[in-house]
């Protein structure tokens, strides 16, 4: 069977796109070769002719990832000024939709548990899209605070991220939504305070 010259990168990119998907929901140890070929109906043998270990696998999952979140999340806000903008993302990113939703959302809040245990080169490529967000964070900042909006953007991420895990790992959905809750509170605050102390 004679293939399309773009028929092995296309393939590429739907494994790609499987082992992000299975990175969010299910960490990086939940993520094996196995599981990622045979998502595209493929077997463990041809592997090694669209990655060279799981450890580029599992490089490549983070960034797909990111490039999802990216165009799936924050492209979808852009038109927002910078605080509405700002408060957007704060929304939905700690939405009961997001949390009950990770193989679809943010690979930042999902990763943090499983990062430290990864590979140097697995926990660089996380860092270098992380910054990315950053940049993107410190954009809209800039006009609030423009001395400390590199601050605020890792401090608004953290607290983003961290929310959102912590409330995935709450027992119950009530204490969970109330987690959310608090968290939206907290980050509104941050950025208006923010504001304030710049004006």
């Amino acid at each position: 069977m004679k293939y399309a010259p773009d028929h092995k990168q296309n393939v590429t990119e739907k494994l790609k796109a499987h082992a992000a998907s299975q990175i969010r929901k299910n960490g990086a140890e939940g993520v094996s070769v196995k599981s990622v070929m045979a998502a595209e109906g493929m077997t463990v043998g041809g592997f090694y002719a669209h990655f060279d270990s799981k450890e580029s696998l599992l490089i490549e999952a983070v960034r797909t990832a990111f490039v999802d979140v990216q165009k799936n999340f924050y492209d979808l806000m852009e038109d927002d000024f910078d605080i509405s903008w700002l408060q957007a993302v704060i929304n939905d990113y700690l939405s009961t939709d997001h949390r009950d939703n990770p193989a679809e959302g943010c690979p930042a809040g999902a990763l943090l548990g499983d990062m430290p245990r990864q590979s140097e080169t697995v926990r660089t490529a996380f860092e270098e899209e992380l910054k990315g967000l950053v940049e993107r964070y410190m954009v809209k900042l800039a006009n609030l605070s423009e001395k400390d909006c590199h601050k605020l953007a890792v401090g608004l991420i953290a607290m983003l991220t961290g929310g959102l895990q912590l409330a995935r790992s709450m027992a119950s959905t009530e204490y969970s939504d109330e987690v959310l809750k608090s968290c939206i509170f907290s980050a509104q605050r941050l950025i208006e305070t923010a504001g304030a102390e710049e004006a």
